[in-house]
């Protein structure tokens, strides 16, 4: 994974011009220069778990958030006995998970070298008073927290830098460069595994079709009725493109990109009229 970019899919929906767009894109593109390992240290107060391999919490150090250093939280491990290097795995948690050290030991049951990092600033001890819509799990934030998932995209209007999918996958990347870095792990053998909001993260997969969501009711959204439309779809390089002219009339939209079964959409976009 060393030098690539992975788990990052942009789909643009036709608002933002082609120079924010190039610039955005090579802000992402710059994740995958994070090669060199994060500085790290052990997770005072936290302690592995038990049994036969060696896993300890860690924190390591993340990209700035509005000026301010992050740290993530995770746990790291290594098979028992284990001589010579060994392969390695990052793991990325779903929605309402953390960094897991039982997922850890799992792995390292296995022969692996293991690292399972929260992406939300948040540990493995859970805090009733934490709990909310985007925490339902009650995971307790840590001081040296970045952005946090709010709900599906709900911080795209905010500047790229300062949003959690950004974060999420700068600290997946910085991970893999962690533990490429240590002397027990065979740096061209490392992979990487994420469970539902951890497999938007770390996975990538060619489009098939694109779709253009449309309609020009008013109202709620749910009673409107909804037209979908072909949307042209194209690859350039690692970049996919879609767009598709607005029907006349047109209140609101969004754009569907296909892969299979799997379905991806963009923000939903909706007419503003003047008072």
């Amino acid at each position: 994974m060393a030098g690539r970019l992975i788990g990052l899919c942009l789909i643009i929906a036709s608002l933002a011009s082609a120079d924010d767009f190039s610039t955005q894109r090579e802000a992402v593109l710059a994740l995958g220069q994070l090669t060199v390992s994060p500085a790290w240290r052990e997770a005072e107060g936290a302690e592995g778990v038990a049994g036969d391999t060696d896993v300890k919490a860690i924190y390591f150090d993340g990209l700035d958030y509005k000026g301010k250093p992050t740290r993530v939280f995770a746990w790291l491990g290594f098979p028992a006995n284990h001589s010579g290097t060994v392969p390695g795995v990052v793991l990325v948690h779903g929605g309402g998970g953390t960094a897991f050290e039982d997922w850890v030991r799992l792995w390292t049951t296995k022969g692996f070298a293991a690292i399972s990092i929260a992406v939300e600033g948040q540990t493995s001890v859970r805090n009733a008073a934490a709990k909310d819509r985007d925490n339902p799990s009650g995971w307790q934030r840590h001081a040296w927290a970045g952005p946090r998932r709010i709900g599906i995209y709900g911080d795209s209007d905010e500047p790229l830098k300062d949003q959690w999918m950004y974060h999420a996958v700068a600290d997946t990347i910085l991970a893999n460069s962690l533990l490429r870095s240590l002397p027990e792990v065979d740096a061209g053998k490392v992979g990487v595994m994420g469970i539902s909001w951890g497999g938007v993260i770390t996975s990538t997969k060619p489009l098939d079709r694109a779709f253009l969501v449309s309609t020009t009711d008013t109202g709620v959204t749910g009673d409107r009725k909804w037209i979908e439309s072909p949307a042209a779809l194209e690859k350039s390089g690692n970049v996919w493109r879609c767009a598709a002219p607005l029907p006349e009339d047109t209140t609101a939209w969004f754009i569907n990109v296909r892969s299979g079964k799997l379905t991806a959409s963009s923000d939903y976009q909706e007419e503003r009229k003047s008072p």
